[in-house]
């Protein structure tokens, strides 16, 4: 049984993903989800009109904006200003917040700093639903928001990257060196079960030999009586 332990700990422990390996698949899958899930959000949004008609106006979905639309003085019409806060209230925020929660899903460390990055974004909206900022302010306000949470959340990335990456090697050095003790504990085992059928045949012979007849012949020689077993 014993043996059977240790085969079968050997198995599980080279089969196995490490702990970094498991949280790096999760985090994987978990992303593709939340892509799908805001690519749908957005694959519908883009098709609303008031998308279209102000698409021109400002990158609505995180892209950057062109220099024409850094450069517009101009503010929105208040047919612009209805048609803008109805698609930021329908669409535009539900799909960033479906970008939001995959996000925080995959990697709970960004959640400050994706909330923080929604509110700033809010303001921006708000001022220019309002008509309080340009299309081109607006849009420069928004690229340097982006910008600056892009660069936070790639710093984040980065940091979860190096901590699984030496998660990892930590966690193969500890397999290797508990792998390295079970095949020890199994050359023991196997010099223990040699012995052990050494003794055991050793037994059996000494055991025959005892069970086996014997025989006593004695001689009268000059008086004195000599036997001898056999």
């Amino acid at each position: 049984m014993r043996i059977l332990a240790l085969g079968i700990l050997v198995l599980a422990m080279g089969g196995c993903a490490t702990a970094a390996e498991q949280e790096m698949t999760r985090m994987t899958d978990t992303v593709k989800r939340a892509v799908a899930v805001a690519d749908d959000c957005w694959s519908r949004a883009q098709a609303q009109d008031g998308y279209v008609a102000l698409g021109s106006k400002l990158p609505l979905k995180y892209g950057p904006p062109t220099a024409a639309q850094l450069a517009d003085g101009g503010k929105p019409t208040p047919d612009e200003r209805q048609t803008l806060n109805d698609l930021y209230r329908d669409w535009i925020t539900p799909c960033r917040k479906a970008m939001i929660d995959g996000a925080v899903a995959t990697l709970p460390p960004l959640h400050h700093i994706l909330l923080r990055y929604a509110a700033r974004e809010d303001t921006v909206f708000a001022a220019l639903i309002q008509g309080q900022l340009s299309w081109g302010a607006a849009n420069s306000q928004l690229a340097a928001i982006r910008i600056e949470t892009n660069q936070a959340t790639l710093e984040i990335v980065d940091r979860v990257d190096q901590h699984l990456r030496r998660q990892h090697a930590e966690e193969m050095e500890a397999r290797d060196a508990a792998l390295s003790a079970v095949g020890a504990a199994l050359v023991q085992f196997g010099h223990q079960q040699m012995e052990a059928e050494r003794q055991r045949q050793w037994q059996r012979q000494w055991e025959q030999q005892q069970s086996m007849p014997r025989q006593t012949i004695c001689q009268n020689v000059g008086g004195w009586l000599s036997c001898t077993t056999y």
